[in-house]
C-alpha cells in the first residue's frame, strides 16, 4: 500500500478555564515578568487555536451553500492576540474564557443566502445573529 500521510490535528484546549481566565488578566495587568507574559501568551495563543475547527466547520457550510451564487462571499477570521488585549483592556469586567468573538464568519450577503436555502436558515436566528454583517 502507498504512503499514509499523517493529517495534521486541530488545536484541542491545554489548560484550564481558570488559566485561560488568569492568562487574560495577566496580560493586560501590566506588572507580569517577560517569562510570565510569554506563558500567558502561550494560554491565550492555545485557546485561539482550539476555535479555528469549530471557525472552520461554520466557514465551510455557509461556503457550501454560497458556491451556486459568485457574489456571495464567506470570510473567516481568529482574532488576533493584540485585539485580544485591547479588548480586555476595554472591558474590565470581560474574562477570556467569556469573549465571545474569539473567530467569526462573514457572509457578503446572508440575507440573499437565505432566500436561497430557506428551510436551512430559517431558524438560524437562534443560533447566531447578523450584526453589520457579521454572524454573531
Amino acid at each position: 500500500m502507498g504512503m499514509q500521510i499523517k493529517q495534521p490535528e486541530w488545536e484541542k484546549v491545554e489548560y484550564s478555564r481558570k488559566r485561560i481566565e488568569r492568562a487574560g488578566k495577566e496580560m493586560i495587568s501590566g506588572s507580569i515578568s517577560d517569562e510570565e507574559k510569554k506563558k500567558a501568551v502561550a494560554v491565550i495563543d492555545n485557546w485561539r487555536a482550539a476555535h479555528a475547527y469549530p471557525l472552520h466547520y461554520i466557514y465551510m457550510n455557509l461556503k457550501k451553500y454560497a458556491v451556486d451564487d459568485k457574489n456571495i462571499i464567506v470570510a473567516q477570521r481568529l482574532k488576533r492576540l493584540d485585539s485580544i488585549v485591547d479588548k480586555l483592556k476595554r472591558y474590565n469586567t470581560m474574562n477570556l474564557w467569556k469573549m465571545q468573538d474569539l473567530g467569526g464568519c462573514r457572509v457578503s450577503s446572508f440575507a440573499r443566502l437565505r432566500e436561497a436555502y430557506p428551510n436551512y436558515f430559517a431558524d438560524i436566528g437562534e443560533f447566531v445573529g447578523v450584526v453589520k454583517g457579521y454572524l454573531k
